[in-house]
């Protein structure tokens, strides 16, 4: 049957199909037929017995008579004996009816018990309605925690983002919002400081707002203290000498560096000084000064009396040790306007100490 067309009604039935009120006519029929046929002829039993029981007594009763008047010496026969017979007899006859009757019963009970055909299936009835929703079942034990999972791969790095705006308001002709810087910017300073006296760092910072300065003794076992600018730190004992961190820091940003303070010092010294050359264009040029002193001096080259500054072509590489420092000077591509007096100059809190000039010369050729 297609489920999509729509159940036949009543009116709609094919009329050769019998009606279940004909189907249920017809078996009440048949069942009380059987019913009153079973009645009837357990009746007819009764009614068999009763008679046979008054034919058979008489008989005996007869036959009784006719034994006990012929002679004394035969055993005679009592009405108890007449009874007994009569109940023997009556006994088989009933249950000979029983039996017939049990016959009947099961002959009409295979009647009524046996299935015709099988009918054609019924129509599909109409769904019924949604049950209510039930209560909701108890919450579940809380499972054991899960094994901890294996470390996920490193994600791509992301896009650098768009550098900001260098804004900078202006109160007036004042630049006002600064980063901390320090007046002396080197990374790492010296300072020379007796017992019992005090020690002023190098460590003056400015911006806007001012900026907070803080001096922290690298060891946690000396001196430390937190001040603004400008900081001094009294020397007390052989614990107080050793490497302080001045760090300067406000809202935009803060500024870091190292302050050396030792017991004694000596002015520095200058160990080696390059000497008078003649060289060819387009070459690399390399000169060193190398200087002593206790703190390490400052060492810079000077061209003309004026300080030399690292640029595309110029590289100024310096290398501190305990005692003295050393600064290479290096020419990439040597130009004519690299022509020049040149000197270098060593300083420390001690003093300071400048060399003999030399002279840089080019040429295009060299002759041998």
């Amino acid at each position: 049957m297609d489920k999509s067309s729509k159940p036949l009604s009543s009116s709609q039935h094919p009329a050769t199909s019998p009606s279940w009120l004909t189907v249920l006519a017809v078996l009440t029929f048949i069942h009380t037929s059987a019913f009153i046929t079973v009645t009837v002829l357990q009746f007819s039993d009764l009614m068999t017995i009763d008679e046979e029981e008054n034919n058979l007594r008489q008989t005996i009763l007869h036959l009784a008579a006719e034994v006990n008047s012929g002679s004394n010496d035969r055993e005679k026969i009592t009405p108890r004996d007449t009874d007994e017979e009569v109940s023997s007899q009556k006994n088989s006859i009933h249950s000979n009816q029983v039996g017939n009757h049990k016959r009947a019963t099961s002959i009409f009970s295979d009647i009524l018990m046996a299935q015709g055909e099988h009918g054609d299936k019924g129509l599909l009835g109409e769904k019924g309605a949604v049950g209510e929703l039930g209560d909701p079942g108890l919450q579940g034990v809380k499972g054991d925690t899960g094994d901890i999972g294996s470390t996920g791969h490193k994600g791509a790095t992301g896009e650098q983002g768009k550098k900001g705006l260098d804004v900078k308001p202006i109160i007036g002709d004042c630049d006002c919002l600064k980063k901390p810087a320090f007046d002396v910017p080197s990374a790492s300073d010296y300072v020379v400081s007796p017992l019992s006296q005090s020690a002023e760092f190098p460590c003056n910072a400015t911006g806007f707002p001012t900026p907070f300065v803080t001096i922290t003794k690298t060891a946690s076992s000396g001196k430390h203290g937190v001040q603004n600018v400008p900081g001094y730190i009294f020397i007390q004992s052989e614990a107080d000498y050793g490497t302080y961190t001045c760090t300067a820091e406000n809202v935009f940003g803060k500024a870091l560096k190292q302050v050396t303070i030792v017991k004694t010092g000596e002015k520095p010294a200058i160990l080696r000084i390059p000497f008078d050359n003649v060289y060819q264009l387009r070459t690399n040029v390399t000169y060193v000064c190398d200087a002593f002193g206790m703190p390490p001096p400052e060492v810079r080259f000077l061209k003309d009396g004026q300080e030399v500054n690292s640029t595309s072509r110029l590289r100024l590489i310096k290398a501190t040790r305990l005692n003295g420092t050393s600064v290479t000077l290096l020419f990439q591509n040597l130009d004519a306007s690299d022509i020049g007096t040149y000197a270098c100059t060593a300083i420390n809190a001690l003093g300071e100490i400048t060399s003999q000039p030399f002279q840089l010369n080019a040429t295009t050729n060299i002759h041998g």
